[in-house]
Parts: C-alpha cells; sequence; structure tokens
C-alpha cells in the first residue's frame, strides 16, 4: 500500500500555494508549485493550457494545470494552499506596482512605514530589477547575432574580393570580349559589401531597429542600450508571492472555500493513504488510483463513490468489474460510512475482481 512521505524541512518553511479559481475552476499558473505538489503531495492534475499560436492544440498540453475541486480542498485542509478568486485577486495586487497601492490593495493591514510595508516595497524592487536584467540579456544576445550575422557577410565578401582578384589576368584578356575589367570587379565588390552591411540592418524582430555604426568614441557604448527590451514574464507568481507558511497555522483569510461532489470523503481516504489520482472518465468511474507517480506505474484502481447505503445495480456492478479486470485493474467502491461504522475513519472501500469459473 502506498503510504505519504512527511513534509521536509523545505515544503514545511515553503509559502502556501496559491490555487486561482477562474469560472468554477481551480488553477494552478506557477511550474514551481506544480513540482511541489507533485513532490510533496502526490498531485499531478491535468495540464490545460495552450500556445496562442495553435489554440486547437489538444496534445502536450502546457500550464495552467487544472486541479480538481477535491485536490483544491484537500490542499487547503492540510495548510498546503489557498483559493483565491483570480479576477479580483491578480488585478487588485497588479494594479499599481508602489508601495502604498500594496498597503491599499491589502485593505490597509499594512503601514507604508511598518517593517513589512518596506519589505512589501523591497520585494517589489526586487521584482523590476530582475525584469529589467532580463530584459539587457535579451538586447545583448539579439545585438551580438546581428554582429555575428555582420561580420560573416564582411567575410564572405573579402573572400568573394580575394578570388576576383586572382582571376585578374584573365578579367583583362577578356576585358574587349565584354567582361568586366578589373576596375568594375572592385566596384561591384564594394557595392555587395555595402548591400550586405545594409541588409545586416534591416534584419531583426522589429524591422530597421538597429543601432546606427558608433564612432570611435562610442564604441563602448554601442554594445550597452540605455533602455533594455520589454519581458513579459512566464509568471507573476514571484510578485504576489504571500507571507503565509504552513508553520504559522494561519491561512490566507481571503481564502475562498471549494465545493466538493459527495464523493471527496473517498478521494481523501485514498489521498491521505498517498495514492495519486486522476480524472476516471475514460474508465467509467470517479477517479484512477495509481500507487505512485503516474510517470512510473500503472493505475491499480478504477475508483467509484456510493453512499453507505446506497444500492449498487447488479449491472453497474457487473461492468464495473469486468472493465476493470479486462484493463488490468480493480474496481474499488468506498464511500462515507455510517455512524457507529466508521470507527474514526473518513471513508471505507472494497475492491472487487472479475473471475471465470
Amino acid at each position: 500500500m502506498a503510504h505519504r512521505t512527511a513534509p521536509t524541512a523545505a515544503a514545511s518553511d515553503r509559502p502556501l500555494v496559491r490555487i486561482s479559481r477562474v469560472a468554477s475552476r481551480y488553477l494552478i499558473f506557477d511550474i514551481d508549485d506544480v513540482m511541489f505538489l507533485r513532490r510533496h503531495h502526490n498531485l499531478c492534475s491535468v495540464f490545460s493550457g495552450t500556445v496562442p499560436q495553435n489554440p486547437q492544440q489538444n496534445v502536450f498540453m502546457g500550464l495552467p494545470v487544472e486541479l480538481m475541486a477535491e485536490e483544491a480542498r484537500a490542499l487547503v485542509e492540510d495548510g498546503a494552499a489557498y483559493v483565491v478568486d483570480d479576477a479580483d485577486f491578480h488585478i487588485r495586487m497588479l494594479k499599481e506596482l508602489t508601495k502604498n497601492a500594496y498597503t491599499v490593495a491589502l485593505g490597509d493591514e499594512v503601514d507604508a512605514s511598518s517593517p513589512s510595508g518596506n519589505a512589501i516595497y523591497e520585494h517589489r524592487t526586487e521584482y523590476i530589477a530582475h525584469i529589467t536584467e532580463e530584459g539587457t540579456a535579451v538586447m545583448q544576445a539579439h545585438l551580438d547575432e546581428k554582429q555575428a550575422l555582420r561580420d560573416a557577410s564582411l567575410l564572405k565578401a573579402s573572400k568573394g574580393k580575394k578570388n576576383k582578384k586572382g582571376k585578374r589576368g584573365e578579367g583583362d584578356v577578356t576585358q574587349n570580349n565584354g567582361q568586366p575589367s578589373q576596375a568594375c570587379e572592385s566596384a561591384l565588390a564594394a557595392e555587395s559589401m555595402a548591400k550586405a552591411e545594409e541588409g545586416d540592418a534591416e534584419e531583426g524582430l522589429f524591422g530597421s531597429a538597429s543601432p546606427p555604426k558608433p564612432k570611435k568614441n562610442e564604441k563602448q557604448n554601442a554594445m550597452v542600450p540605455s533602455v533594455p527590451y520589454a519581458v513579459t514574464p512566464t509568471t507573476t507568481g514571484s510578485l504576489l508571492e504571500t507571507s503565509f507558511t504552513p508553520s504559522s497555522n494561519e491561512l490566507d483569510p481571503s481564502s475562498l472555500a471549494v465545493d466538493v461532489p459527495p464523493s471527496y470523503p473517498l478521494f481523501k481516504h485514498l489521498h491521505d493513504k498517498g495514492y495519486y489520482m486522476m480524472p476516471g472518465l475514460r474508465f467509467g468511474c470517479d477517479y484512477n488510483v495509481y500507487p505512485g507517480d503516474p510517470l512510473r506505474f500503472h493505475a491499480h484502481f478504477q475508483a467509484t463513490s456510493y453512499d453507505w447505503d446506497e444500492e449498487i445495480n447488479m449491472m453497474d456492478l457487473t461492468a464495473g468489474g469486468r472493465l476493470g479486470t479486462g484493463v488490468k485493474k480493480g474496481w474499488l467502491v468506498g464511500g462515507r460510512p455510517a455512524e457507529g461504522e466508521a470507527e474514526g475513519k473518513p471513508a471505507r472501500a472494497f475492491c472487487l475482481e472479475w473471475a471465470g469459473i
């Protein structure tokens, strides 16, 4: 049976994971949070993002990761995450990146002159400095690439000029036959070099935006532009990161309640045992249950939730048992036990396998 590993010291000191609720869907946009949940909370969930160039993409999905409502509820109860209304929280926190705006966004709970207010301001300054550094690095790489293309074009032109000089005698002899003379060849070589330089200047993502040829006293500043490129961060997680940690025993007061389906007791029971679970729609059940990471293990069970006193249709019993056995899985049924039957357990589960006689 799978067992959940105890959280390490690094995991216990980590800030709470922010789960964004968008149109009744629970999403995580930060890849660091996704990796943390997969390693320490046996949750892998489903990638649901596509690339803008191909919105109909349906394989190899990317961020964000969509959590089931049961997963979001379990994380909140375990003190590992909090849920926010993204439409309100995100815009409120990013409206103005100023010290006073942060104070207003937090409901005047943080004094601008207090240590926490200074920490927010310093965090914002570090964030902007990081983005500026990334923009400068991108611009420098772009200029280095343009310089390499320019050098390659000049080298190619100079080799062509040397080859033409080697055939100078032949050119003089055939001058009267309509071939270009040595002077014409030199002029053509110079013209090709000028065109090559002009073509390099026009290359680039933003058209003819390359800097002009620097003067001798400006060579030092030519390769380091004063205004870096604008870089769009892949995530705003570092900017919106809160100071709430599981060790503080206090969740974010703005955390929203999560509505879960009736199958949540069974999910929570299996999750506490250390199992990984994925949606089971493909196999006609509530959850596919894995003994470890789905990248390393096949599912062992098809889990379906029932009330303790609910009657199970015989056709469902037969279909579930045969289907589970056919795909080398056990059909697991369970739910919240009735009063007096629980013995302190949130749920009980039973496994059925179809066997021939």
